[in-house]
């Protein structure tokens, strides 16, 4: 995510001791932001099957603690 990597950027920056610039750059599928792109180039992106079959499928959430060690605990079982 481009967040992490101006966050790199600042921390790489001050640990050198400077404030310098940095380019930080970013991608993102087109099918993420389907209003935009159809507004933007005027047609309709069609979703890639992958990621069309794993919008088919029923959501699954499950609600835990907060607790690092809670979290470990239920990927280890």
């Amino acid at each position: 995510h481009s967040a992490v990597g101006v966050v790199a950027a600042r921390q790489r920056s001050f640990a050198r001791g400077k404030a310098g610039g940095a380019v930080v750059m970013a991608t993102a599928h087109p099918a993420k932001f389907p209003e935009v792109i159809s507004r933007a180039l005027g047609i309709e992106m069609p979703l890639p099957p992958s990621l069309r079959d794993v919008l088919s499928r029923p959501k699954q959430s499950l609600r835990m603690s907060p607790d690092y060690s809670d979290f470990k605990a239920f990927l280890l079982s």
